[in-house]
């Protein structure tokens, strides 16, 4: 399913028991958050007798200038926990929505720990 919502150079690996992680690079947060209904849509649309699949997603929209310094190590660790508690936003909201951590894109320039 994820083949038919993700690019082909988009990374998608398992984070745990029912968790994954999706790296969308040059990607702005509007198809974010289209990318993010289109997995929610698809999930639903699955051909399952006795369930169904809802996806509860939490979502670290980032940017930054490619002449910036980053510690990479420390960069994923932040972007990875604003993600992982914007997740659980959204499952305290309910099944099948997905929360934008800070609902807008992050300025590396305000993460300062993440700059090496």
């Amino acid at each position: 399913m994820l083949k038919n919502v993700l690019r082909s150079y988009d990374f998608v690996g398992r984070y745990g028991g029912e968790e994954f992680l999706l790296w969308l690079q040059d990607i702005d947060l509007k198809e974010v958050k289209t990318v993010c209904g289109r997995i929610q849509s698809g999930l639903t649309k699955m051909p399952f007798e006795d369930f169904s699949v809802t996806a509860s997603l939490g979502v670290c929209h980032f940017s930054f200038p490619k002449t910036i310094k980053l510690d990479e190590s420390k960069l994923v660790e932040q972007l990875i926990a604003r993600a992982d508690k914007a997740l659980y936003q959204a499952k305290a909201q309910g099944r099948d929505r997905f929360v934008v951590s800070g609902e807008d894109s992050l300025e590396l320039g305000k993460m300062n720990d993440a700059f090496a």
